[in-house]
């Protein structure tokens, strides 16, 4: 693709932007002020612009409604320092990275924090999914870019903290329904209303695709319900259920370039011959209190259990059919202090895991001989201290955490010995940060972060050799985190962020395949990496009509010193994660029913392998949304068009690192074409 299309189009809608302003001198002598966005995923709640932290977030508006809804990505791929891949393939899930955090993951999310409502998402051993958060629900992103391991312990290479909608002004019902190319469909319905002390929030969807490559089907269910619930004029409670049912994801597998040049849409042969998918249950029920001691003195509470019900076929014979079964929770509380100066805050969390991992031969995709079976458990006490304190000009933010964490594996077969196994880590991280308001809410920050990331309990139970138990070979990453940025608004209608990063490593967990078991996922560690990178970000609102989002992201991510075997991969860059990535979007929101977003973000190459003999060429993508708003009486109709892969760029989807067999590629759809309706009344 010829990567001038995207930047015409929108040097053809930029000189728009200015001809309405100059149509409207009304507009420009009232101006538009960026509003003042509070914030939670630090631990210590506080104005945005408070923190010394390299922090983004995004607020959801109503035309969020008419994007497709079937990805994170969709909220996310605007955010600096941060990269997601695999999209289209629900078996494996989206991956993030920030910094570098969270690229070695083969499925799901690993190394990074999420958090849904005050309650953690991700498991003690640090692997965390989103398929059961329906994206319809979603009120406001938060992202701390950065080691966070002083606020939540394990795996917080980075924070991705979001709340869900649960406050409304009055009752309403809503129905969205919308079809897509590759056979998509997605339909929601959610309700909101409320009883004397409570109001309730109600959300259901059906999604399911045939996907742009062959055997890539899937289908899923969700239900989330919120409620609120007013205990007294100090406390309330917070209660949330959400369900997924996820009967079939197949996973079609990576292909090598012979491959892809051949035919971008087929399948991996071997993926065929073992009928590779998925199907997941999962059922997770939490309570938050928040409350009021005395004047100064607040409570945070929250308690979880959810238990995920997993079925995985894998293309290779040998234990390539899983059975597991996963219950995890916790309990966490917190009293924070707060005077005119400074906010103190003393918690603790307590986290447990139980995993029943099953292994048999996958026999053509039937249930074969079992190969593995074993108990798995991972238990998580943390305790922490953090303190803002804020004299003038300058904004103080400290603290540390200290965590002991504690795995056993269960063998429960005998034949060949009893292999059961434990392992114990502990661990204190530290941070501390400054803020400095150089002028007009300009301010100058720095800090410096630490955080540490323990294998999880599928990495550790994932030998090379076969045995049960652990792989003892695996020990933790480390990570100790530099910064200063600059960050503030220019004007009341800009604001900007712009900060450097230099991060030390070590013992990075890398993954990789072997040839008697190619297609699954086997992991060791690096010796040390530096990365270091600049992030920028802008909002530029001159009016009511239109939003210009800019961000910028140059990351050098390199091995320091990692052998493997013979090779020296000392000045090799860390495969996985761009060196560049770009962001335009410009919205335009009539002030009665029309809204157009046109977005293109730029992908910098990547190496998909260690030895760096692989290059993923950079490459353009954009989207195009549009939307209509209609009232007729007490129904609000509103029709959506949105276009993605708009200028038809053949990229692709994921890279499978180190990959056996160079099959590092998974293709992404071309140009297609969604639309929906949304009701409301």
């Amino acid at each position: 693709m010829n990567p001038i299309k995207p930047i015409i189009f929108c040097l053809v809608l930029l000189p728009i932007l200015a001809i309405s302003q100059e149509t409207k001198k009304q507009d420009t002598l009232i101006r538009y002020t960026l509003e003042t966005i509070n914030v939670k995923a630090s631990r210590i709640e506080s104005t945005f612009n408070q923190l010394p932290y390299a922090y983004s977030v995004l607020k959801t508006k109503q035309e969020d409604q008419f994007k497709p809804q079937l990805s994170l990505q969709e909220f996310i791929n605007q955010i600096p320092g941060l990269y997601s891949q695999n999209a289209n393939n629900f078996a494996q899930d989206l991956r993030i990275s920030i910094r570098g955090f969270g690229s070695r993951s083969a499925f799901g999310i690993r190394g990074i924090k999420l958090i849904i409502d005050g309650i953690p998402e991700t498991t003690p051993d640090g692997q965390g999914q989103l398929d059961n958060l329906n994206l319809g629900i979603i009120k406001q992103i938060e992202v701390i870019r950065g080691a966070a391991s002083s606020l939540y312990g394990n795996a917080s290479g980075g924070v991705i903290a979001i709340q869900t909608k649960k406050n409304f002004a009055q009752p309403f019902s809503k129905l969205r329904t919308s079809i897509g190319a590759f056979a998509m469909q997605n339909h929601s319905i959610s309700t909101g209303f409320g009883i004397k002390r409570a109001t309730y929030f109600i959300h259901g969807a059906y999604t399911s695709s045939n996907a742009y490559r062959e055997h890539s089907r899937f289908k899923q269910y969700a239900f989330n319900t919120n409620v609120s619930y007013i205990l007294s004029s100090r406390y309330k409670l917070n209660i949330i259920l959400n369900y997924l049912n996820s009967p079939v994801a197949q996973d079609p597998g990576g292909l090598n370039m012979e491959e892809v040049k051949t035919d971008r849409q087929q399948a991996r042969n071997t993926n065929l011959q073992f009928k590779t998918e998925e199907s997941v249950k999962q059922l997770k029920i939490g309570l938050a209190l928040k409350g009021r001691i005395n004047v100064g003195l607040d409570l945070d509470a929250y308690t979880f259990l959810s238990y995920r019900d997993f079925i995985g076929k894998l293309p290779f014979e040998y234990g390539g059919l899983i059975n597991l079964y996963r219950n995890y929770g916790g309990h966490g509380a917190s009293l924070t202090y707060k005077n005119s100066k400074n906010k103190f805050k003393l918690g603790y969390d307590i986290n447990f895991q139980s995993d029943n991992r099953k292994r048999y031969e996958n026999l053509d995709g039937f249930q074969g001989n079992i190969t593995l079976n074993q108990q798995e458990k991972f238990g998580n006490i943390g305790l922490y201290l953090l303190d803002h304190f804020s004299s003038g000009r300058w904004n103080l933010t400290g603290g540390f955490r200290f965590d002991w964490n504690k795995l056993k594996a269960q063998d429960r077969i005998l034949i060949d010995g009893d292999q059961s196994d434990i392992l114990t880590y502990r661990r204190i991280n530290p941070s501390l940060r400054f803020a400095y308001n150089v002028i007009n809410n300009q301010k100058i920050f720095t800090g410096i972060s630490t955080s540490f990331e323990t294998p999880s309990l599928s990495e550790l139970s994932a030998n090379p050799q076969g045995e049960q138990g652990f792989n003892h070979k695996l020990k933790p990453q480390t990570a100790v985190n530099y910064e200063i940025g600059l960050k503030g608004q220019i004007s009341e209608q800009i604001y900007y962020q712009f900060n450097y990063f230099f991060i030390k490593t070590k013992n990075d967990l890398v993954p990789y395949e072997i040839e008697t078991s190619p297609g699954r996922s086997f992991y060791r560690n690096a010796g040390k990496t530096n990365r270091n990178g600049l992030e920028f970000e802008m909002t530029y609102r001159p009016n009511k009509n239109w939003k210009l989002n800019t961000s910028y992201t140059f990351s050098n991510i390199k091995y320091k010193d990692y052998w493997v075997g013979d090779s020296n991969f000392k000045g090799n860059y860390l495969p996985g994660i761009p060196k560049k990535l770009a962001s335009i979007s410009l919205e335009y929101q009539s002030q009665k029913d029309f809204y157009i977003n046109f977005q293109t973000n730029y992908i910098g190459s990547l190496y998909a392998d260690d030895a760096n003999t692989v290059k993923i060429p950079s490459y353009f993508l954009s989207k195009l949304n549009l939307g209509y708003s209609h009232q007729y009486k007490g129904l609000t109709v509103k029709p959506f068009l949105g276009i993605s892969n708009l200028f038809n760029q053949k990229y692709n989807d994921n890279i499978r690192i180190n990959a056996f067999g160079q099959r590092y590629f998974e293709p992404a759809p071309n140009i297609n074409i969604y639309a929906g309706i949304l009701l409301k009344i």
